[in-house]
């Protein structure tokens, strides 16, 4: 493997542990080195930038979660978990009981991270699209976004490749239900005009 490639991938190691004093960069630099396939560096680095951004989410550290994950997805595009944990971590204000301010530092606006989510799970579900959890949490924040139909397909899917969820079973129906009273009286208002 080309060493500058190294040496550049160890400075985003160090770089992401640097403030982090609970991090082991070791374990990651010490794998690094052992390697001859760029790919398997390449993994390498992203899994240490996933790991580290999930560290930082549980801490509610979002900001520099994002920022990592950030830097996991230009570096192995391909991960389809570094996609499917920036969608959870845009769509924490639709996943938790939490207000967006209490969740994120600087950002307010829900619709940019309802959009941010969905294309961040879509991207993941592109590279795995048999990711039963993409398409439960897709189903969460279209239903939240008032996006029925959407909804109704992202748990189709979901139970399409793993049939056995008796809760989401269940919520398919309470929104089909819901969906067909909202279009009747839809209808029916389009009548009296």
């Amino acid at each position: 493997m080309d060493k500058n490639k190294i040496k550049n991938l160890e400075k985003l190691i160090i770089e992401a542990a640097l403030n982090d004093e609970y991090l082991d960069a070791e374990k990651y630099l010490d794998e690094l080195n052992t390697l001859k396939d760029p790919n398997e560096a390449i993994d390498t680095i992203g899994n240490f930038l996933l790991d580290k951004a999930i560290e930082e989410a549980e801490e509610q550290k979002l900001n520099r979660a994002e920022e990592l994950l950030k830097k996991a997805q230009e570096i192995d595009p391909l991960n389809p978990e570094v996609h499917m944990n920036l969608g959870r971590l845009y769509g924490m204000v639709f996943f938790k009981d939490l207000s967006i301010e209490e969740l994120w530092e600087d950002r307010t606006d829900e619709e940019l991270l309802a959009e941010l989510a969905i294309d961040a799970f879509n991207k993941s579900l592109d590279l795995d699209p048999e990711n039963v959890e993409a398409w439960n949490l897709l189903a969460i924040i279209y239903e939240q976004r008032e996006m029925p139909q959407k909804a109704i397909e992202a748990l189709k899917e979901s139970l399409r490749i793993d049939p056995e969820q008796t809760s989401k079973q269940e919520e398919l129906e309470e929104l089909l239900e819901e969906y067909i009273e909202y279009n009747i009286s839809y209808d029916e208002e389009e009548e009296e005009e």
